[in-house]
């Protein structure tokens, strides 16, 4: 498992090859939520779960909840163009 924080300061552990898997957790977790998850695909598919901003050892200042559905979206894409 592979340990990065991508250029937008945004922390994530990337595991396996193939199809990616991007995997977000909730608002008061972080992406060790996933780590059982992770362990048990044993690298059959691509994993990445993403600590979202504010949480876990990603920076940044926390989502307003009224729009976090949306920016949740739009890290998770500028995260898949700079984690290439």
């Amino acid at each position: 498992m592979t340990t990065t924080r991508a250029t937008t300061n945004l922390a994530y552990d990337d595991d396996g090859a193939g199809t990616p898997v991007v995997l977000l957790h909730g608002l008061t977790f972080d992406r060790r939520t996933w780590r059982p998850i992770t362990d048990r695909l044993q690298g059959a598919v691509r994993s990445v779960a993403i600590d979202l901003p504010a949480q876990g050892d990603s920076a940044g200042a926390p989502a307003r909840p009224k729009r976090s559905p949306l920016r949740c979206t739009r890290w998770s894409t500028r995260w898949r163009s700079t984690a290439r």
